[in-house]
C-alpha cells in the first residue's frame, strides 16, 4: 500500500512539474482570435491616457485586421504580470467583445513589447473613420440646402463633400457662435480647404444630434 502511494505521489509531482514547466507558445492574432478576423465589424481602442476611439467604418477595420493578423506576439519571460499599457484593443462583431489585448497582454498571459504591433496600434488610433465624417460633411450640406446659402460663392456641393472635418473642444472662441446655451464638450469644425475658397464659413457641428449648431463668418 506504501508503495502503491509513493507510486501516486511520484506521478502526481511529474505532472505538476511538467505542467509548470510548460511554457507559452508565440502566437498571431488570427491564431488566437475565437473566430473569423474578418467577421469583425467595431474595434474600440483607448489610449493610456484614457482617450478611447470607435471604429466602425469596415475600409477602416479589414485592411487593419490584414496588416496585423501575421505579427508573432512572442510571450514574456516574466509573467507575473505588468501595471498600465500603451494601448488596449476590443474587438467586437456586432455588440459581441470578441477579444481584448494590450500591447503586452492577451487574455492572461504577457508578451513582449513589438514595434511592429505599436506602429499599427498608433496608426490606427490616429486614423479617421470615413463615415463617421462623411455623416458630418453630409449634416454640413443639408444646413446649407434649407437655407439657401447654395446659391452663393462660396457652396459649391463638391467642394463641401471634401470639406476639413476635425473634433474640436468646445472653447471660448467658438461660444459666440453657438446658437442658444449648447452645454456639450466636444463638436465637429467643418471647413474647407480649397485653393477657390480663401475665406469662407466654418461649420460647428454637434456630434449626438447631428445639427450644425453654429456658424463662423468667413472674412
Amino acid at each position: 500500500m506504501r508503495k502503491l502511494y509513493l507510486k501516486l505521489l511520484s506521478t502526481m509531482l511529474i505532472i505538476l512539474i511538467l505542467t509548470g514547466c510548460t511554457k507559452p507558445e508565440p502566437v498571431t492574432l488570427e491564431q488566437i482570435y475565437p473566430g473569423k478576423l474578418l467577421e469583425v465589424s467595431k474595434i474600440e481602442i483607448r489610449h493610456g491616457n484614457g482617450e478611447l476611439k470607435e471604429i466602425t467604418d469596415k475600409s477602416v477595420i479589414n485592411p487593419w485586421i490584414d496588416s496585423v493578423k501575421d505579427i508573432v506576439f512572442e510571450p514574456s519571460t516574466n509573467q507575473d504580470g505588468k501595471v498600465g499599457y500603451l494601448y488596449n484593443v476590443m474587438l467586437f462583431e456586432g455588440i459581441e467583445l470578441k477579444l481584448s489585448f494590450s500591447t503586452t497582454q492577451i487574455n492572461d498571459l504577457y508578451y513582449k513589447e513589438n514595434v511592429q504591433i505599436l506602429e499599427k496600434l498608433h496608426s490606427l488610433f490616429n486614423e479617421k473613420d470615413s463615415s463617421e465624417y462623411e455623416k458630418v460633411r453630409e449634416v454640413v450640406w443639408n444646413y446649407i440646402e434649407a437655407e439657401g446659402l447654395d446659391k452663393t460663392r462660396y457652396y459649391n456641393k463638391e467642394k463641401w463633400e471634401c470639406a476639413t472635418v476635425e473634433k474640436v473642444n468646445l472653447k471660448d472662441r467658438f461660444k459666440e457662435y453657438i446658437y442658444n446655451n449648447y452645454d456639450g464638450k466636444e463638436i465637429f469644425l467643418v471647413s474647407l480647404d480649397h485653393k477657390d475658397v480663401l475665406a469662407s464659413p466654418m461649420f460647428l457641428v454637434d456630434q449626438y444630434i447631428e445639427g450644425v449648431i453654429g456658424v463662423i463668418p468667413g472674412e
